[in-house]
């Protein structure tokens, strides 16, 4: 019988209600090891703490998966240890995703509503037909990506400082025409960078 971790027993829901992670602690808790363990990510065992108690066995393992995770961070992004690199959650789960790593934990967060996938019919990520709250991802990210994809469909060629610029444009359009969901905190519309660095990376493999 497969294994099934109370992922409920630890601290992982508060963890995905954070608005942002630091890169090397937001890997962590991808892979599974609690947020505020730390790790030399060169796959060796340094004191983990697995987020679930049932999965203590594992951590030599996670730490590998952490060790490779961290090198393709590091390769995108630069150092994981560089704090003012904060992301939200969603952001750090897309980016599992992309590097082909699904979190263990994805499909309880999902039934939780801690996270909501940005397309729910992608067979990857949907896991039930259950109504969720979208908590770690606003709506207008998801607006966002799908005006994002398109434009990068009809133009294959323009960059993705280009495409954001475009989609900040479609934007503003949509939301003059009383379109909802344009809009992020404070009622504005995100620029072009925030939309960047929120709602479209990864379209440009």
């Amino acid at each position: 019988m497969k294994r099934v971790p109370d992922w409920g027993n630890g601290r992982l829901e508060e963890y995905l209600g954070y608005k942002a992670w630091v890169p090397e602690s937001g890997l962590r808790v991808i892979v599974g090891l609690d947020y505020y363990c730390k790790s030399d990510f060169e796959g060796k065992q340094a004191n983990e703490c697995p987020l679930a108690i049932d999965i203590w066995l594992e951590t030599a393992q996670m730490t590998q998966q952490l060790s490779r995770l961290a090198r393709r961070w590091h390769g995108n992004f630069g150092s994981v240890e560089e704090e003012s690199r904060r992301q939200p959650p969603s952001f750090f789960i897309k980016f599992a995703l992309e590097q082909n790593f699904r979190p263990e934990w994805l499909d309880w967060a999902i039934e939780k509503g801690c996270y909501t996938p940005e397309n729910m019919n992608d067979a990857a990520e949907k896991v039930t037909k259950s109504p969720v709250t979208i908590r770690s991802i606003d709506a207008w990210q998801a607006n966002a990506r799908q005006i994002a994809e398109k434009i990068h469909k009809e133009k294959p060629s323009l960059n993705l400082e280009q495409i954001a610029i475009k989609t900040h444009k479609e934007m503003t359009d949509r939301n003059n025409k009383g379109e909802q969901g344009m809009t992020g905190r404070g009622g504005k519309i995100p620029c072009a960078s925030t939309i960047l660095r929120h709602a479209i990376y990864g379209i440009k493999s």
